[in-house]
């Protein structure tokens, strides 16, 4: 029984995972560079996630440095943590 629980959740949680993304939403942690924002009263509480202008000016940075091929990912990453 415990198996036939653990096979089915997973199919659930992966057909849900899924539909989540077929929808444009997120499937975990919010990327850097967007945040959350509420819709209003009228959207029945819903959210939208949007850019970050501040964040988004770093994240065109750091792709463009990484395009370069000149940085590793953890140099970027160290780069990122002291701006």
């Amino acid at each position: 029984f415990a198996q036939y629980f653990s096979d089915s959740l997973a199919k659930h949680t992966s057909k849900g995972l899924r539909e989540r993304a077929f929808n444009g939403l997120p499937n975990g942690d919010i990327p850097f560079g967007y945040r959350r924002e509420d819709l209003g009263k009228t959207s029945g509480g819903r959210r939208q996630i949007c850019i970050v202008p501040e964040e988004a000016k770093a994240v065109t940075h750091i792709f463009q440095m990484y395009a370069s091929g000149g940085k590793s990912l953890a140099s970027l990453a160290s780069w990122l943590n002291e701006k």
